[in-house]
């Protein structure tokens, strides 16, 4: 069987780098696509590590910080078509 693409889904970031020695290994191309965050879809376990990022990012007074708390606050999308060039050059090029 012939691999073509890694997928993969990450929450702490250790599948990610799973991910990234895999595409070193095979020679596949990597690509990172940020989505997006809507406080309303959390449940679980993830409201209240993100109720625990919230509170340790409201503390922090840097700009990066500030906007991930908004983020984190008002929901944020992410996704546009620009995005998905790289991967349409690599799939199509």
């Amino acid at each position: 069987m012939k691999v073509s693409a890694i997928v993969y889904s990450s929450n702490t970031g250790f599948t990610a780098q799973y991910a990234t020695l895999l595409s070193h290994q095979t020679g596949l191309p990597l690509f990172y696509l940020r989505g997006g965050y809507s406080p309303a879809r959390v449940r679980g376990k993830y409201k209240m590590m993100m109720a625990m990022m919230k509170a340790i990012l409201s503390k922090k007074t840097d700009s990066q910080s500030r906007e991930a708390l908004e983020a984190m606050e008002r929901g944020a999308d992410w996704v546009s078509a620009p995005q998905l060039e790289p991967v349409l050059n690599w799939l199509w090029g």
